[in-house]
């Protein structure tokens, strides 16, 4: 008798062990391998969560640790507030030893909601456009959005008209490019005509 044959033999006899015993290992290795797949996700969810920030300022005298475990992992209560006016200054290069940051976005915490204390983050979320691979259409939304944006930003108590002339107004305020002003407005006459 060779060694195979032995050992098929020894395996029939013991038909209950050897399967639960192969069951065993092949439960293991599954579970092993979904434990270094979620610690992977994991990972990398983490990493993503994070990516993106450059810098995060928050008042003077929090802790560092916790305005960045808040302003971007949502963990804690808020430290503290800022000015918006701080904002502004970053974007305009006015303060810190580079010329200018890119973007400086302000969150706004409000109040917790429910048992479970979830924050509520205020910001502006406008989704009023359909997607487009127009690249005139999609630089005139974004200029409204970014004037609507900056006005809402400004010191003075400056008003807005309403609707479409809200358009003029940014443009008239230097907020946004007169040719996306027009631009937009005629847009909007067309699909209002298309509508009547």
């Amino acid at each position: 008798m060779n060694l195979w044959s032995i050992s098929l033999r020894n395996l029939n006899i013991r038909k209950v062990s050897s399967t639960l015993t192969t069951l065993s290992i092949a439960v293991a290795a599954g579970l092993y391998a979904a434990i270094m797949l979620m610690a992977e996700q994991t990972r990398q969810r983490f990493e993503g969560s994070i990516s993106g920030y450059q810098a995060v300022v928050g008042p003077k005298d929090a802790s560092q640790l916790e305005v960045v475990l808040n302003a971007i992992l949502n963990v804690g209560d808020a430290p503290g507030l800022i000015p918006l006016g701080v904002c502004k200054d970053l974007r305009e290069g006015r303060v810190g030893r580079r010329s200018a940051v890119r973007h400086a976005i302000p969150q706004a915490r409000g109040d917790s909601i429910s048992k479970y204390s979830f924050p509520v983050i205020g910001t502006i979320e406008i989704r009023l456009h359909q997607g487009t691979l127009n690249g005139r259409k999609a630089t005139a939304w974004v200029n409204f959005l970014v004037g609507i944006f900056d006005g809402a930003t400004r010191d003075a108590d400056e008003g807005f008209a309403p609707g479409l002339a809200l358009l003029g107004s940014l443009a008239e305020a230097g907020l946004m490019p007169q040719t996306d002003a027009g631009y937009l407005m005629a847009r909007a006459e067309t699909l209002a005509r298309g509508r009547a």
